[in-house]
């Protein structure tokens, strides 16, 4: 992985979708969705925003996955919370809704 960002990328993204990070980002990828995904949350939040949720992700990863979720989704910060619900609907649903 090329970003250093791009694991704890897909592990917050495990624990806000409930979907285990090797399903998000397995060992045998021919299409590469999860730089992509990182790339295109970072645009859409804006890259102070999504420094900030992977800084507070970064202090909390060691939490079991729903308290993460549960911290993240329901942060006083609504560019954090709603950038977090962004990142959901793009791995569930393929598309970015912009969230503010």
């Amino acid at each position: 992985m090329s970003d250093p960002n791009l694991q704890d990328f897909i592990d917050l993204s495990a624990a806000l979708t409930g979907l285990a990070a090797d399903l998000l980002a397995p060992t045998l990828d021919p299409i590469k969705l999860p730089p992509l995904f990182l790339a295109t949350a970072e645009q859409g939040m804006g890259t102070a925003a999504f420094s900030n949720l992977l800084t507070l992700f970064a202090s909390i990863k060691s939490q079991p996955p729903e308290q993460i979720a549960s911290t993240v989704l329901g942060n006083s910060d609504p560019q954090i919370a709603q950038g977090a619900r962004s990142i959901m609907k793009l791995w569930l649903l393929g598309s970015w809704y912009q969230p503010y």
